[in-house]
């Protein structure tokens, strides 16, 4: 029997919809991380910081957006998607990984 291969896609999603989320992948969750901020939860919080409350409010809207659209995807499509739309370097190690994290930078 021959096995089958589902081609691994990353989710549509585009940076310039999400901008404000587009700023923490690039600038927060680069190949410094470890050095910078410790972890990604850590280096969340260094960018809410530097948020007024107006932009956490729109960071949380487009956290749940981002939310919405990764519903059912695959890890390997959204490494895919956290690299090649948004310039991240980190790779989650799970799906729930980055879900807990777009759910703590809700939090306003």
């Amino acid at each position: 029997m021959k096995k089958t291969t589902r081609a691994v896609r990353r989710p549509e999603v585009r940076r310039d919809d999400f901008p404000l989320l587009g700023t923490f992948f690039r600038a927060y969750l680069h190949e410094d991380l470890v050095v910078e901020h410790v972890n990604p939860p850590a280096a969340l919080k260094a960018y809410r910081d530097d948020l007024t409350p107006t932009e956490r409010r729109a960071l949380a809207e487009e956290c749940d957006r981002l939310l919405a659209a990764l519903a059912g995807a695959r890890l390997p499509g959204i490494r895919r998607l956290l690299y090649g739309e948004f310039g991240s370097a980190w790779e989650p190690a799970s799906r729930d990984e980055l879900v807990e994290l777009l759910r703590e930078a809700r939090t306003t």
